[in-house]
């Protein structure tokens, strides 16, 4: 076994120690180091949920390679002994296997699943399968303690089971390095940079093992000799480099974490500070952060409608889950360092839920404002169509009617029927203004130029319109213009003032309208509530003359029904 060396020369069954790294302190030391960093690295890693099962599998690695390095005639009792058995080979596939199942999207799931059975074996192999077979007495060792799980007594069977062993964990280290090489290759700037230490070390250290493995199978009896001495003092440097680099990144995550809290505490939790500290902590990756409402739906930090993730980080209040920020690109590298900064951020956090449920909340409300007007020039159009097919249309039945009676009554009664045909001809007039003024067919029909040239005909001011737009409108911005323009003309012809000039264009997406006419008091309320229902602007400037200046957004975004 590795840990003795038998002497059958002149003084038979004499044991001469031959520690693996050598019996100096020096020795003991760097093997105390790298069982120590392994077990902190491991340790580092368990809070953080993707690297937990990699973080036990270092610990519980570092627990048992030390084992490697006990001699057996100084082990003591029988469960140390037997440890130092079965252990060692434990711990250094553990490590590859650690390795093998770093996180990644690069290498298929079944490459990664058989590297850890050709792992397993290999220390199954090596460690229960070959001590099973060794009696320390009958190689030689009559100082060490009994074995607990030898089942007979085969000493070259034992060394030859080791030589397998030790080149199956070569083998499954050899495809451990190569799918970490593969993943690396596949792995974004960001995330090699913050875990290329981490997996450097890791990466080093399962070489070592797996070359001295590989030295170890071809020798006749696994005894440490310079070669491997060497080969396990490279990776116990790997190891401890490991830990350093573990150390780093925790206390890297800590001074941010302090940093984030303080600023937090500085800025009164400003949202949009926050967004910037998550994204620096995503290192500079688009994070998406959701606020979850009373109803349980979510919405972004502009208040719009988002669906949210499996993948995320979910932030709560108690038990009331306040928003879930997840990484837009791939970035499953910085996800965990995300995990740790959030708890700083948190009052941070719910005042940008708050915002983000407040803008979603304000939209909610235009939408409604928005539905309300559509659903009121719904009933105008209604409410004109009935009087155009009801109450019109029976009107003018009646006034056929008459006119008929006129032609053939009597002449004495003929006055009667022109006096009614008359009266009845004006009411007619009368409801067929009053069907234009809840809407015009026009505008539905022909247009928003259409329907205000329409509206010109109909009044004694001058309406002078110029037309410099050629983009797409909408039901409601078409009924919004058409309200203020009419109100225009009816203050314009209650004031006498002769001319109204309009001007409609296009301004980007949306529509401007320009109206200009003499100084008069105009009362343009309803016709500015509607067109700030839909989104847009209007203004009043009173100078020399009167100018109304109204921008209307374009259809997609009014017509949100």
């Amino acid at each position: 076994m590795p840990f003795v060396e038998v002497s059958h020369g002149a003084r038979a069954n004499t044991v001469r120690l031959a520690l693996l790294g050598g019996s100096s302190s020096a020795a003991y030391t760097l093997d105390a180091l790298a069982a120590a960093a392994l077990v902190a690295a491991g340790l580092v890693f368990v809070p953080r949920s993707r690297l937990r099962s990699i973080g036990w599998m270092l610990s519980a690695a570092g627990i048992c390679l030390p084992l490697a390095i006990v001699p057996g005639n100084l082990s003591g009792s029988s469960i140390v002994f037997t440890a130092t058995l079965v252990l060692p080979p434990v711990g250094s596939a553990g490590i590859a296997t650690a390795l093998a199942s770093w996180p990644n999207g690069a290498v298929p799931r079944v490459l990664v699943s058989s590297t850890c059975v050709i792992l397993g074996l290999g220390a199954l192999i090596r460690g229960l399968a070959s001590a099973s077979l060794y009696d320390p007495r009958d190689a030689g060792c009559n100082s060490c303690a009994a074995n607990l799980v030898g089942i007979a007594s085969n000493t070259d069977l034992s060394y030859e089971l080791v030589r397998w062993g030790e080149a199956t964990i070569a083998v499954g280290s050899a495809a451990a390095l190569a799918i970490s090489l593969r993943a690396v290759g596949q792995m974004s700037h960001a995330a090699r940079r913050l875990n290329g230490p981490l997996l450097l070390g890791l990466a080093a250290a399962v070489a070592a093992s797996g070359v001295r493995a590989g030295y170890v199978s071809g020798q006749r009896l696994a005894v440490p000799d310079s070669t491997q001495n060497l080969l396990w003092r490279s990776e116990c440097v790997a190891l401890i480099f490991l830990g350093i680099a573990a150390a780093w990144r925790l206390w890297t995550i800590r001074k941010m974490t302090l940093r984030f809290a303080a600023e937090v505490v500085e800025t009164a939790g400003d949202p949009d500070r926050v967004l910037a500290m998550l994204r620096e902590a995503a290192d500079n990756m688009t994070v998406a952060v959701a606020a979850v409402r009373a109803d349980g739906s979510a919405v972004d930090a502009d208040g719009r409608a988002v669906r949210t993730g499996s993948d995320s980080i979910v932030i709560t209040r108690e038990t009331d889950v306040v928003a879930e920020i997840r990484l837009i690109d791939r970035g499953e590298a910085v996800l965990d360092r995300l995990h740790a900064v959030v708890p700083s951020l948190g009052l941070g956090i719910e005042r940008l839920a708050a915002r983000a449920r407040l803008r979603a909340e304000l939209a909610d409300l235009t939408d409604s404002r928005v539905r309300l007007v559509g659903e009121m020039d719904l009933e105008r159009r209604k409410l004109e169509r009935d009087l155009h097919d009801g109450a019109q249309q029976r009107l003018l039945a009646l006034l056929v009617a008459i006119h008929r009676g006129a032609r053939k009554g009597r002449s004495e009664d003929r006055g009667i029927f022109v006096l009614a045909a008359e009266e009845l001809s004006s009411m007619l007039a009368e409801t067929r203004a009053i069907a234009r003024g809840i809407h015009q067919v026009v505008l539905t029909d022909a247009g928003l130029v259409q329907g205000l040239r329409a509206l010109a005909e109909q009044s004694p001011v001058d309406l002078v319109i110029k037309v410099d737009h050629t983009g797409p409108s909408s039901a409601l911005a078409d009924a919004a213009i058409y309200r203020l323009v009419a109100d225009l003309l009816a203050a314009c012809e209650e004031g006498s003032v002769p001319t109204l000039s309009v001007d409609l264009s296009q301004d980007g997406a949306s529509l401007r309208i320009r109206a200009r006419a003499a100084l008069v008091d105009v009362d343009i309320q309803h016709a500015q509530d509607r067109i700030e229902s839909l989104g847009g602007h209007l203004e009043v400037v009173r100078g020399d003359d009167l100018v109304v200046e109204a921008l209307v957004p374009p259809a997609e975004m009014a017509e949100r029904l």
